[in-house]
């Protein structure tokens, strides 16, 4: 199930080169080819290697790409070429010219998309926001849920009658089981709150119900509290959007390979900042 994960990137900046609206210079799959081959040039810069060498691995994985997509169009061709060339197939002086072109480009292609996703830690708010959206995830994985009426009930109130039904039961289950560890009270607790909460009145009932509502909301509001962290400026706005990009590709990777099919998520941040995830999974046998 082969898949294609493309995150686009536009900032208000120096950088940016493409007018908007213009179309990318690499398809998704020979951006993805690009990144997934970056190891040894990363390796390499980070050795402070020669320039010789750095021009061989960026020279080695444009001739892979062209290999894959064929000289046509290597850079933008959405499935690859259909066989080898023979070599005894001869080139004109006009075609060897336009190959030299085309290499030319897709290695400055391949040199550009590299130098810019060269290191991680390079991005100088990469560890803070990082950290900011791990702390985000595990505060959305908190998102409180609504108490189930039959515990709201059993806790609004002492009930020992209550308690010392518990307790009977779970003696009992302690004494018939042979399970190690032995079952938690709590599982016994819950199973008896239950059958006492369907057999008590309506109007308990229906209280219980109402102040499940009320403490949900309560609870909803200290949590929101807690998840609204907004930036002090479309400087940190934009920062928090750049150093969110490889959780949010990875997330959109997800749920297309779940779903068999496409997943986008756009953002659009002050100053024309905006960021684009697009994940595809193919099926080859559909």
């Amino acid at each position: 199930m082969p898949l294609i994960n493309e995150t686009a990137l536009r900032i208000p900046s120096k950088v940016t080169k493409r007018a908007p609206g213009r179309p990318a210079n690499t398809g998704a799959a020979q951006r993805l080819m690009m990144l997934e081959d970056i190891d040894e040039y990363r390796r390499l810069k980070a050795d402070h290697a020669s320039q010789n060498a750095i021009t061989g691995v960026i020279n080695k994985e444009a001739r892979k790409i062209i290999q894959h997509f064929g000289w046509s169009d290597p850079l933008l061709a959405t499935v690859p070429a259909a066989g080898e060339e023979s070599s005894s197939f001869t080139l004109s002086e006009e075609e060897k010219k336009r190959r030299d072109l085309t290499f030319k480009r897709v290695r400055e292609e391949v040199r550009k998309v590299w130098r810019e996703n060269r290191l991680p830690a390079e991005v100088d708010v990469a560890d803070k926001p990082s950290t900011e959206i791990a702390e985000l995830i595990k505060l959305f994985a908190r998102k409180p849920r609504r108490k189930q009426a039959y515990k709201v009930w059993a806790t609004s109130q002492p009930r020992p009658d209550l308690e010392k039904e518990v307790d009977t039961q779970h003696a009992a289950k302690l004494r018939e089981t042979a399970l190690v560890p032995q079952p938690p009270r709590v599982a016994t607790w819950n199973e008896v709150a239950s059958e006492w909460y369907k057999m008590a009145p309506k109007k308990e009932k229906k209280e219980a119900r109402k102040q499940c509502r009320r403490l949900h909301k309560q609870d909803l509001q200290r949590w929101e509290a807690g998840a609204s962290a907004d930036p002090q400026s479309p400087e940190e706005a934009i920062e928090f959007m750049e150093a969110s990009q490889s959780f949010l590709s990875d997330l959109m990777h997800f749920f297309a390979n779940r779903a068999s099919g496409v997943a986008i998520m756009f953002l659009s941040g002050p100053n024309g900042a905006s960021l684009m995830y697009a994940a595809v999974t193919f099926i080859l046998s559909h």
